[in-house]
């Protein structure tokens, strides 16, 4: 955690990026995989927590005017993709996700076929800690 102007550790700090606003996104590559593993990664459904399963954090922020807009590039690139809320110490943190999986092994192994776009500490959520 970092510490804000008045030494407060409780402030959590911002993950993750937003692609540049004049960068394509590319979209998922889903060439080769089955159905299943297709709809996780891409298509209109929100994700949806109570489902369970994994998702991919691209950004961790306390700001939900970015995490929106981010989101909506993620789903016109043509990802299952929503903004997540969670407590963090008494603070919302706005978290845009990429997918839902139903098993991590899942997830881990159709990481690749996310784009480039993807911040390089792009992490895996459990929803079920939601």
């Amino acid at each position: 955690r970092q510490r804000d102007d008045d030494g407060d550790a409780s402030v959590q700090p911002a993950m993750g990026r937003a692609p540049a606003a004049g960068l394509a996104m590319l979209p998922p590559r889903l060439a080769g995989l089955d159905d299943r593993d297709a709809e996780a990664l891409s298509g209109p459904d929100a994700i949806d927590p109570g489902a369970g399963g994994y998702s991919f954090v691209v950004l961790s922020t306390p700001s939900r005017s970015e995490a929106d807009p981010l989101a909506l590039r993620w789903r016109r690139a043509g990802y299952r993709a929503s903004v997540l809320t969670a407590d963090i110490g008494g603070r919302s943190m706005y978290r845009v996700v990429i997918g839902q999986f139903s098993a991590r092994d899942q997830a881990l192994r159709l990481r690749d076929r996310i784009g480039p776009q993807a911040p390089a500490d792009t992490w895996l959520l459990d929803l079920r800690t939601l």
